[in-house]
């Protein structure tokens, strides 16, 4: 494996207006933390302010080229600063701009990700800048580019086979709505077909494939309504299925206040 040593903490200020001695002093914050989180960051939570990453890479051979990536398919706004050292900390070398405000014909890749060299001394550095309107989380990955690409691949052929097999069970419920014209089926489609969307909307899959060459800041609400979609046909499924509309009026009136 790849010995990193990470660093994340929130500042508000955008990279645009930094200089390249503040982004200097950026990294420096991260090496004085020596990998501790300066600023406590959830792995799942909200923040106005932009979220940092400092990675340092400590084991790879000279000269290696590794892709460097972002495990978070719906963060708005990632700028990636390439380092090597300086007299006082580090010099940015190459930067990169990545996220779902920019199209994703540009991006190439679900994932915000980004080539890295290695020095002389196999070691390299990452400085990253992020923002959403999503949870932020920060897990990363880093790989050799054909790694990389299997993974990805892995990734596109499990979900086609998952939204084949989430369409087949529409399709299944939707001819034994027809046939039997029960309500419980049709709400079971809704279950079943928000909660795929919401999935492939998290992972990304909305920007590739529905809106490829235009920004997405409207998609990461996209999933969260299909989330609440599906809850709502979860809710009314179960009320079809068990009767509770007969049975349990009390339940019944519950739910219907839960859903206003």
């Amino acid at each position: 494996g790849i010995a990193t040593t990470q660093t994340v903490w929130i500042d508000n200020d955008e990279p645009a207006e930094l200089t390249q001695l503040e982004l200097s002093k950026r990294a420096l914050k991260g090496l004085k933390a020596q990998g501790q989180i300066v600023t406590e960051v959830p792995n799942i939570g909200l923040s106005d302010d932009a979220v940092w990453l400092l990675t340092e890479i400590n084991d790879m051979q000279p000269k290696e080229k590794r892709i460097f990536w972002l495990q978070h398919e719906t963060l708005s706004s990632v700028t990636f600063f390439i380092l090597k050292p300086a007299e006082v900390g580090y010099q940015v070398v190459a930067t990169k701009q990545d996220g779902i405000n920019q199209p994703f014909e540009l991006r190439g890749s679900r994932q915000p990700r980004i080539e890295i060299t290695a020095d002389d001394k196999g070691q390299g550095a990452i400085l990253v800048q992020a923002s959403g309107y999503t949870p932020i989380f920060m897990p990363v990955g880093i790989a050799s580019a054909s790694d990389f690409e299997s993974l990805s691949l892995f990734v596109d052929v499990f979900t086609a086979f998952m939204a084949g097999l989430f369409f087949v069970i529409c399709l299944y419920n939707l001819f034994l709505a027809i046939a039997t014209r029960e309500s419980v089926f049709f709400w079971y489609i809704v279950f079943v077909g928000a909660t795929a969307a919401s999935q492939f909307g998290v992972g990304g899959f909305f920007h590739q494939l529905i809106w490829p060459a235009t920004s997405a800041q409207h998609l990461p609400e996209l999933p969260m309504l299909f989330a609440g979609l599906a809850g709502f046909g979860a809710g009314n499924f179960v009320i079809q299925f068990l009767g509770i509309t007969e049975r349990h009026k009390a339940l019944l009136y519950f739910w219907r206040s839960v859903q206003v």
